[in-house]
């Protein structure tokens, strides 16, 4: 009867291993890749670029969807900071599109090159 317990025991071990090691994969999975969550799915980050200035964000950030979010502040008092606007990759500046394909990585060049129509 207690070899039965002990098989038993072993067995949901092995299979809350196995499921912290497939946790852990997928983790590793979405450190490795920059992922971010917009309209409720995961989006691969391809390139960020800041651009703020006296200590104001202006970030963009360039997803393989082809859609580029800008996070930026107005100003630093109330109701100034923290804003958001979505572009599509080919509606940006050249300017901005070359900085965002200098961050990009090797790997991804064709298609940031493709989503920025450079």
């Amino acid at each position: 009867m207690e070899t039965e317990s002990s098989v038993e025991n072993c067995k949901r071990l092995s299979k809350q291993v196995l499921m912290h090691l497939s946790l852990m994969a997928k983790l590793f999975i979405l450190i490795s890749f920059r992922f971010t969550l917009t309209d409720n799915k995961m989006e691969r980050e391809l390139g960020t670029i800041n651009e703020g200035k006296n200590g104001l964000d202006n970030d963009y950030t360039l997803f393989e969807s082809g859609k580029v979010i800008r996070e930026y502040d107005r100003h630093i008092y109330p109701g100034g900071q923290n804003r958001k606007q979505e572009y599509l990759a080919s509606d940006l500046p050249n300017d901005i599109k070359t900085k965002l394909l200098e961050k990009v990585q090797q790997s991804d060049i064709g298609l940031a090159k493709e989503l920025l129509n450079i």
